[in-house]
């Protein structure tokens, strides 16, 4: 299966029908190169199934996970890096939810959706990539998008990250330093040195591109409310 994931050509070989039906939004037919390939072998379900969490999980499931974090491994040669999020869509421009799972990043998101009237959308629940082009870094939707499959294959410039916690409602900023600090735990760790020099790089460039926001939050309307018009609005 050939598929065009931020505009990135990968070639994916998966035993499974999970993968291939996650990505059929994604596959294309017509492409002049391929930028690289992803195998999954018998030694990677082991590695794995070493973990007693996973131990007995289905082959499907595990290659889900093995192909993403394959995918992720590659995107620092690309200049492009997956961040553990919610992208929200609105006017032309992405705004970043991100925090540990449990957070409540899908329903603070929906909650912002609700504020803005239905005019924001979710591009990516869960795993989104932030990739540079024409000197801007955009946010990308991904075939992994959550247990919800919240997303869509667009793209657009990200405009803030915000990093979630929860709290009375009320917004601060945040420091480059404070941002490094809380979204290196959001990302897939490296597996060489190589890689973690290019994904710092490519952090770095990203926080400095962005609005930087900590997020206090509950499940109150008016915590959503709060957010679309003090992060969202506020970019018009």
């Amino acid at each position: 299966m050939i598929v065009k994931i931020a505009d990135i050509i990968i070639k994916i070989n998966s035993s499974h029908p999970y993968v291939p039906s996650i990505c059929k939004k994604y596959e294309i037919k017509k492409y002049d190169h391929i930028d690289f390939e992803v195998d999954i072998t018998d030694e990677d379900y082991k590695n794995v199934r070493k973990h007693e969490e996973y131990k007995d999980y289905p082959d499907w499931y595990i290659e889900g996970g093995v192909v993403y974090r394959k995918i992720c491994h590659q995107l620092y040669k690309y200049n492009a890096i997956m961040i553990h999020g919610t992208a929200i869509l609105y006017n032309n421009k992405v705004y970043m939810l991100s925090a540990p799972s449990g957070t409540g990043k899908s329903t603070h998101a929906n909650l912002i959706i609700e504020a803005s009237k239905n005019k924001a959308i979710i591009i990516n629940g869960d795993k989104p990539i932030i990739r540079l082009k024409d000197g801007k870094y955009y946010a990308y939707g991904t075939p992994w998008c959550g247990k919800e499959y919240e997303g869509t294959c667009q793209f657009a410039e990200v405009a803030a990250i915000c990093f979630l916690e929860r709290g009375e409602p009320r917004i601060e900023g945040m420091s480059p330093k404070e941002v490094t600090k809380s979204i290196i735990t959001e990302i897939v760790y490296p597996a060489s040195e190589e890689e973690a020099a290019g994904l710092f790089r490519i952090l770095n460039e990203v926080i400095m591109q962005c609005k930087l926001y900590k997020v206090y939050c509950d499940l109150s309307k008016e915590s959503g409310k709060l957010s679309f018009e003090k992060i969202l609005k506020a970019q018009e």
